[in-house]
């Protein structure tokens, strides 16, 4: 129904081709204004043609950029080049005048591809791939092996064509003998962005060359738990939490470069009038994050002035003894809360009477707990004790449930009679 109304206004419309393309603006205004007044039955065959129509369009911006910026009048008008006319004039970004142009240039190259593009063999995924494969160096391959690439496009989808263009741009690199081919030309493209947001979240963004993103894939999945029961987080956010487990494990570690004179650290401030806790950038922190900190890190105390100028330092409060540690982690040998079970090298140190209420670095005031489990522990105001066979440990809730989490199993061999 879409494409028949365009095609009887282009009939109707003078035979140019300014008439006709304002005819077919003019038939996409009016069938636009029947969908908002509901008055058009949709089905699966006015959406693919929606979709044609939209592939058709963009093959005619094409071909019409190509020949405005062959006539170079929009010189005319001031502009340097086509990308600031369209910038200018039109909704266009400042890139897509070099885009049209190198779209233009592989459809010259591969009359072939133009034509499956018109009849709606292909769509513009397909060439917006061809277009990125298709570079000055490997033009006269792609002329030679037009055929296949456009058999090709005409009987893949768009992300399988991305990989057969892939394979293919790594085949015509290895012929030319290029010594920057493959992954040597994305290396340049590698960046790691970390900046903090308005409401003091961090944005990490970045490009991976190809060996690089399958290295932290593999690092990522390795780090990732097991879902256990009580475990809501999304794939995503077992992912971000596995990145930090990975980055806190390397803090940990004795041979860290020193940095400023100490190792590297994270720091939290503490009011200790009001109790309340925020990073250096004053984002503040709910009272159970604060909590699950302060089990498993040194504190220092800094008194400040009127001003907020530091004119004393105190001595830190020591830390748990890496006598002490080293036990709870053999004793305990993974994440305690029921049914978790994740490794000793991912849990962290959670005081059962809190530092705050001078809880001790004793052993039986210690135990290991996953991040994850930890921040949960302290959220919820659960509370732990060890059951009378001092090796049990039995988690209360507010309401009065209780579970219990039993010690790793032992292998134990019976005494030869």
């Amino acid at each position: 129904m879409f494409v028949s109304v365009v095609y009887c206004w282009f009939m109707e419309a003078a035979p140019s081709v300014d008439n006709s393309v304002e005819a077919a603006v003019l038939a996409a205004e009016f069938l636009l204004g029947e969908l908002a007044a509901g008055s058009v039955r949709v089905n699966g065959s006015t959406v693919i043609a929606c979709r044609r129509l939209v592939d058709l369009v963009e093959l005619i911006c094409t071909r019409t950029v190509g020949i405005f910026e062959d006539g170079r009048s929009f010189t005319d008008e001031g502009h340097v080049d086509l990308s600031g006319w369209l910038a200018a004039n039109t909704h266009a970004r400042q890139s897509e005048g070099q885009t049209r142009r190198m779209h233009g240039k592989v459809l010259d190259l591969l009359p072939g591809f133009s034509v499956a593009l018109g009849s709606g063999q292909v769509g513009q995924g397909h060439l917006r791939l061809l277009a990125l494969a298709v570079t000055a160096e490997r033009a006269d391959l792609a002329v030679e092996h037009e055929q296949v690439l456009v058999d090709s496009a005409c009987k893949l989808s768009v992300h399988q064509f991305g990989q057969f263009m892939n394979h293919w741009v790594a085949l015509c690199d290895d012929l030319l003998r290029d010594p920057e081919a493959g992954d040597e030309k994305l290396l340049v493209k590698r960046a790691l962005s970390l900046h903090v947001l308005a409401d003091g979240t961090w944005r990490l963004s970045g490009t991976l060359d190809p060996l690089s993103g399958e290295t932290v894939r593999a690092a990522l999945e390795a780090a990732m738990p097991k879902r256990c029961d009580d475990d809501t987080r999304t794939v995503p956010q077992r992912r971000h939490d596995a990145l930090v487990d990975l980055c806190a494990e390397s803090l940990s570690e004795p041979d860290r470069p020193v940095v400023g004179g100490e190792r590297p650290n994270v720091t939290v401030l503490i009011d200790a009038a009001s109790g309340l806790a925020h990073t250096p950038q004053r984002f503040y922190l709910s009272s159970f994050t604060r909590d699950m900190l302060l089990c498993d890190a040194t504190v220092t105390s800094v008194w400040l002035d009127a001003t907020g100028k530091p004119f004393d330092v105190g001595s830190s409060i020591t830390e748990i003894p890496a006598r002490n540690r080293r036990a709870v982690i053999a004793r305990d040998g993974c994440c305690r809360y029921v049914g978790c079970g994740r490794p000793s090298r991912w849990t962290e140190i959670h005081h059962i009477v809190h530092r705050e209420d001078l809880g001790n670095h004793d052993l039986n005031n210690l135990v290991t707990l996953c991040r994850f489990h930890h921040r949960f522990i302290h959220k919820h105001r659960l509370r732990l004790e060890w059951d009378t066979d001092g090796i049990t440990l039995a988690i209360r809730w507010p309401n009065g449930i209780t579970i219990h989490s039993p010690p790793r199993p032992q292998a134990t061999l019976a005494n030869s009679p």
